[in-house]
């Protein structure tokens, strides 16, 4: 049936994405949102999918680094410290609220890896909130910056040295 050969899907890709080291938490989240859509929050240790979401369109920019950030410089980082706000992230998002937890997440994370010396900036988030974005927060391992604003908004974005500003629009 269609939805066994789509979870057949997401399982091979998340193995794909193992295989290849391109991941740290088994990218269960991405890679069902790619092949179901919407959003999902997921538990990675157990694989499975806790709760899942309808995603109204926005447009969104990315902060594209030149440069990355390591799997092998982030794997044993404690993020304990940061874990209280990886909870009120995620308590935003059982709520709804996914523009308001993707800036909490991206907020956590940040100041976890600002406080291991990782080369992150709050320069990307802060241009997109100067230019309107509803939310903004690192995306993935990072320095990436995702940025949701209105649909069809056409925001000025300020360029920040490191990287560059990608604008596309998601449709659900």
């Amino acid at each position: 049936s269609i939805p066994t050969l789509l979870e057949e899907v997401i399982e091979l890709s998340i193995d794909a994405s193992r295989s290849a080291g391109v991941t740290l938490t088994g990218a269960r989240d991405d890679q069902t949102t790619v092949v179901r859509g919407g959003c999902h929050l997921t538990d990675n240790t157990a694989g499975v999918v806790l709760q899942s979401f309808e995603v109204e369109p926005w447009t969104v920019a990315v902060w594209v680094p030149d440069a990355s950030i390591s799997k092998s410089s982030i794997v044993d980082l404690d993020a304990t410290p940061v874990a209280p706000l990886i909870e009120a992230a995620e308590l935003l998002l059982r709520s709804g609220d996914l523009a308001g937890a993707l800036t909490a997440n991206g907020a956590a994370f940040q100041r976890l890896y600002q406080a291991h010396g990782l080369p992150v900036s709050d320069a990307p988030v802060d241009s997109a909130v100067d230019a309107g974005a509803l939310a903004a927060g690192l995306s993935g391992t990072g320095p990436a910056v995702a940025a949701l604003f209105e649909v069809g908004a056409d925001p000025t974005l300020e360029s920040v040295p490191g990287g560059q500003w990608m604008l596309s629009k998601v449709v659900p």
